[in-house]
């Protein structure tokens, strides 16, 4: 399982030569909370609240991303409508701008698709916790759409090229009340039996 474990990790983080001079990238380690926490700083994540996720969630998330034809990237932002359905974009989003442009369109199906089988607990099921507090699980209580922006302390600085600016384009929304947002850390953690 551990090496099934770090093969996934691997392919999703594009671990050549150019990638760890250039953006930083290393191999993937368990790091504690406060590791964490440091990084999110270091890469200035610092817009919403913070959250984990289990050992059993992380395989879960990774089958799904295949299941529903979800992007397989480390760095990414996985959208739910107010009804909590998944959105998937007809196109990839990459830049800053593109997320602009999404925001006045994300609600319109014909322009992206609207899995309306497909919620957050079956992407996620109950594995996102607090980064802090390990016992509060995530909920999204409110009728309003959901960005959760992936994130991992050995991708380097694809966590400011991409979430990161992905982050500083929806806060202002978070903050106007139209969206809620969060971060989601994929990083492998000490509690892990793996």
């Amino acid at each position: 399982m551990k090496y099934k474990l770090l093969l996934i990790v691997f392919a999703l983080s594009s671990c050549s030569l150019v990638m760890r001079v250039a953006f930083g990238v290393k191999q993937p380690k368990v790091h504690s909370t406060e590791y964490i926490q440091k990084a999110a700083q270091k890469f200035e994540l610092n817009h919403f609240e913070h959250f984990s996720i289990t050992e059993k969630g992380f395989f879960d998330f990774y089958k799904s991303m295949e299941t529903y034809n979800i992007r397989n990237s480390i760095n990414q932002v996985i959208i739910f409508n107010e009804n909590g359905n998944l959105i998937l974009p007809k196109d990839t989003i990459t830049c800053s701008g593109q997320i602009d442009g999404f925001f006045s369109t994300f609600r319109d199906s014909n322009k992206n698709l609207v899995l309306d089988t497909v919620e957050f607990k079956d992407i996620f099921g109950d594995s996102v916790y607090q980064l802090i507090n390990n016992k509060k699980y995530f909920s999204n209580q409110d009728k309003k759409p959901l960005f959760v922006l992936t994130w991992a302390s050995y991708v380097g600085k694809l966590n400011e090229t991409n979430t990161k600016m992905w982050a500083d384009s929806i806060q202002n929304k978070v903050h106007l009340g139209e969206v809620n947002a969060i971060f989601l850390n994929l990083d492998l953690r000490e509690n892990w039996k793996f």
